[in-house]
């Protein structure tokens, strides 16, 4: 039955267009972010017995998924200079890419929890995370780290493991602006 959900996701989505010409520099920092799918942690969902707080239970980074968040991070260095904050999903592969990264510490958002498990919580995830955002300080570029279902809810993409995606968000209404594929062949 997930397979299906994730399936009839996958046809409906919505192509974005992103922006012409994209530049690091001209980020609004009032209303434009970075949202990262987790790095590269195979298989799909998370096991039966899966406990939040303990890693063991959950689908994890594997050794290309480590390289390829030290690759983001690298990246993200190499094109934006100024501060960041950086958040993450409570989900192990989440806070893994996030610390990977390099960018500095790492806080918990539980407003970008997957809820894969729960597809009816889709529309309260997501309008969460919005109003999170939007009541949010705008001094620094915030790098979120989640996954692929609260990505294609907001902004309506499905991103590959370990994409960056910088994005706007302006009265309420998320675009893409531009996608980045990180560490992938």
């Amino acid at each position: 039955m997930k397979f299906l959900l994730v399936l009839l996701s996958i046809i409906s989505i919505q192509l974005s267009t992103p922006a012409k010409s994209f530049s690091w520099r001209e980020l609004d920092l009032r209303t434009d972010f970075l949202i990262v799918r987790h790095a590269l942690a195979p298989g799909m969902g998370d096991p039966a017995d899966f406990k939040l707080s303990d890693c063991q239970t959950q689908r994890n980074l594997n050794v290309v998924g480590r390289k390829q968040a030290k690759s983001i991070g690298d990246f993200i260095k190499k094109n934006y200079t100024g501060a960041v904050e950086v958040y993450s999903s409570e989900w192990c592969r989440c806070l893994e890419t996030a610390k990977i990264l390099g960018l500095g510490s790492v806080e918990k958002l539980s407003e970008l929890n997957s809820f894969f498990q729960n597809m009816s919580e889709e529309q309260r995830v997501t309008n969460n995370f919005k109003k999170w955002l939007s009541e949010s300080n705008k001094n620094n570029l915030k790098i979120f780290i989640t996954h692929q279902v609260n990505i294609t809810a907001l902004l309506g993409v499905f991103p590959q493991s370990g994409e960056v995606i910088a994005a706007r968000m302006k009265n309420g209404e998320t675009k893409v602006l531009e996608r980045f594929k990180i560490g992938m062949n």
